[in-house]
């Protein structure tokens, strides 16, 4: 009697355990599947999301940030601030710049005035060739009919 009761036991004990196990994989496979389901997965896929891209109009170091990581923005909204030492520096380059130009303009202006001259000299050395070359002409001329 003994034996029969442990084999009931045991046999109790078995399918307990089997719908156990049982009730267990079949709440692991749902959990894989839903993950499964709601993230896909793949090696060569590519992001589908809503982005807006922050137009900056200008570059730089960012001194403060005033946004949190997904946080809802709204136009015109300040989310960061740059550092203005940068700003500082490109107007002085700017200004070097403006103020070389202005030194280069009267070199530019001379130059210009050297042109000029050059060319009323190219003149007047084309109206040089045109007299030699008549004066040659009428020498030719000349040889031509001695000849």
């Amino acid at each position: 009697m003994n034996k029969n009761k442990t084999d009931k036991i045991t046999v109790s004990l078995t399918k307990w355990l089997g719908i156990a196990l049982f009730v267990g994989i079949i709440i692991w496979g749902a959990i894989y599947f839903l993950k499964g389901y709601r993230y896909e997965q793949t090696n060569d896929a590519q992001v589908d999301a809503y982005l807006s891209p922050i137009n900056a109009k200008v570059g730089g170091y960012i001194s403060k940030i005033y946004y949190k990581d997904n946080q809802l923005v709204k136009k015109g909204d300040t989310l960061l601030v740059i550092e203005l030492d940068e700003y500082g520096l490109k107007k002085d380059a700017a200004l070097a710049e403006l103020m070389s130009s202005h030194a280069k303009l009267p070199i530019l202006t001379a130059n210009e005035e050297t042109q000029r001259k050059s060319i009323e000299v190219i003149k007047a050395q084309l109206a040089g060739a045109k007299a030699r070359l008549n004066q040659q002409q009428k020498e030719f001329d000349r040889y031509k009919n001695l000849l």
